[in-house]
């Protein structure tokens, strides 16, 4: 499989160990279940062996292939989120792991919005991209189904932890058809679900940061750092902070690193970089930038920032209040020559 498809974009590598653990068993899901835990190493000292094994496998194999777990039955429950951390956590400590998914079948949401949110951050404290997978919403009606996916769907969406979202399906036929799960009908009219879903997708297909570096030369691990400005621990898209102007003849790959993020932002710079000024500035769009804070590397002139002269490197400790609508914002920090 390698050999043939060594380019996909990832690899699932577990599925449903939590309910649907291939050990030969019947639990009325699924009858008949295939029998080869035990070949994995079964449940070991960590008691989940089997899964580091495969894990590992799939590591030897896909050498730079994002590996990723996946399970039903996680987002609307907390003690799942808790059981399925410990596996996630196992796997972490070996380097095993890229993404975090979970099924979000419509038996798994519905709990409340908060709930629903609360999980995700527990599932984001692990600093891995979270996947939501299998996603369907009933619709008994229209209505409900139109209230059951701007609940669910936009507590998704706007997770700053989650990378994507993949529906199970959104015509007639799929697994949930007979609870109305589908989308759009036979004809292939839209239901109002799908006009909202529509709509609401377009009204946040922003640039993304990803594009935004590679359409300005620049390189993530040489500009880039994540920055976590709203305090919860997380670091978020919206929340990187990056060095410009590469093509300077003059320029020194600054060295950004996140050091303490309370009341401010502090930031280590490279001391190679002696002139020049170094201006945070702040978008909505990632095109049009304004300057929200100035530091003059030469003459030490400072608006909203403090300077610490250290053997490797300038500390700069950015005080400026953030707007109200920060979590909507890109910032950045730009390098000028003077």
């Amino acid at each position: 499989m390698a050999a043939r498809y060594k380019d996909i974009d990832y690899l699932e590598v577990v599925n449903e160990p939590l309910h649907q653990a291939p050990d030969g068993g019947d639990t009325g899901v699924v009858s008949g279940r295939a029998n080869y835990v035990d070949a994995l190493g079964g449940d070991g000292e960590t008691g989940w062996d089997w899964i580091i094994t495969s894990f590992e496998l799939a590591r030897e194999y896909f050498p730079d292939t994002p590996l990723v777990i996946n399970d039903y039955g996680i987002i609307g429950n907390a003690a799942e989120v808790q059981d399925y951390l410990e596996i996630v956590d196992l796997l972490k400590e070996r380097d095993l792991i890229d993404i975090i998914a979970f099924q979000a079948h419509a038996f798994s949401t519905r709990a409340s919005a908060d709930v629903l949110k609360a999980n995700l951050d527990t599932l984001a404290s692990r600093e891995l991209p979270l996947m939501v997978t299998e996603m369907d919403v009933d619709g008994a009606t229209d209505i409900s189904q139109l209230s059951d996916y701007k609940k669910i769907f936009s507590v998704f969406w706007q997770h700053p932890a989650v990378m994507g979202v993949t529906l199970w399906g959104f015509r007639p036929g799929l697994w949930r058809n007979d609870q109305g799960a589908y989308l759009v009908l036979a004809n292939g009219a839209e239901r109002p679900a799908m006009k909202w879903l529509k709509d609401y997708v377009a009204e946040f297909d922003l640039p993304t940061f990803d594009s935004y570096l590679s359409a300005e030369g620049l390189s993530e691990s040489d500009h880039a750092f994540a920055a976590d400005f709203d305090g919860d621990g997380r670091p978020t898209g919206l929340e990187y902070l990056l060095g410009s102007d590469p093509e300077s003849a003059e320029f020194q790959p600054p060295l950004w690193t996140q050091q303490e993020m309370r009341n401010g932002l502090t930031i280590n710079v490279s001391n190679q970089i002696r002139d020049g000024r170094i201006v945070i500035q702040r978008s909505m769009n990632l095109s049009d930038w304004e300057d929200v804070a100035s530091y003059d590397l030469l003459s030490r002139f400072a608006v909203k920032l403090d300077a610490t002269q250290g053997e490797f490197s300038l500390q700069l400790q950015f005080d400026a209040s953030l707007a109200s609508d920060s979590d909507e914002a890109f910032y950045r920090l730009a390098y000028r020559n003077r």
